[in-house]
C-alpha cells in the first residue's frame, strides 16, 4: 500500500496572530489512488479560550499538497465561524 498515516501530539506553544488556533493532537492520513489523492485530518484544535474536535476528509484531490491546503483552509474557516 502506498498510503500512510502520521500521529502528532504537540505541546502548546505561542499562537501566531495569522492563525489564532493550533492543533494540539492530530491524526492525518493520505492515500494515492490512480492519479488522485484522498487526504484526511482528524484532531483537537485549541485557541482563544476555545477547544474543538474536527475531522476533515477530502477525496479526488489532484495532489497530496492540494488536499493538505484544502484541509487547512476548511479548518481555519470553521474555527473562525464557530467563534462568531
Amino acid at each position: 500500500m502506498n498510503g500512510g498515516t502520521t500521529n502528532r501530539r504537540a505541546k502548546p506553544r505561542r499562537v501566531r496572530p495569522a492563525r489564532p488556533w493550533m492543533a494540539v493532537a492530530l491524526k492525518n492520513g493520505w492515500y494515492p489512488f490512480a492519479s488522485l489523492w484522498t487526504v484526511n485530518s482528524i484532531g483537537w484544535v485549541s485557541g482563544q479560550g476555545r477547544d474543538y474536535a474536527i475531522a476533515v476528509l477530502t477525496d479526488d484531490d489532484p495532489s497530496e499538497q492540494y488536499g493538505i491546503e484544502t484541509i487547512s483552509e476548511i479548518a481555519s474557516a470553521s474555527f473562525a465561524t464557530l467563534g462568531s
